[in-house]
């Protein structure tokens, strides 16, 4: 559990897998940028939300992990550290 006490849920894949896509249908929310355009979400996107019957959580949307070049590897260390 993260320091608020809240179930973490961390989205992992590679760029352009859906993990965006996913937490705004979870959510039931546009809350992350979706678009055809691998390595879009450059930051992580996170969002609390209530799970009826189960918890509170907080979903994290990450970068690909197989993002390339210089940038692309801040953006997994980014991943990593969330993780």
């Amino acid at each position: 559990m993260g320091k608020d006490n809240k179930l973490h849920i961390i989205l992992l894949g590679r760029r352009n897998s859906g993990k965006s896509s996913l937490i705004n249908a979870l959510t039931g929310q546009n809350i992350a940028i979706v678009s055809d355009v691998a390595g879009t979400t450059t930051d992580l996107v996170k969002r609390s939300y209530e799970i009826p019957d189960f918890a509170s959580v907080i979903f994290i949307d990450t970068a690909g992990i197989d993002d390339t070049g210089a940038l692309g590897e801040m953006r997994v260390e980014k991943t990593r550290n969330a993780i």
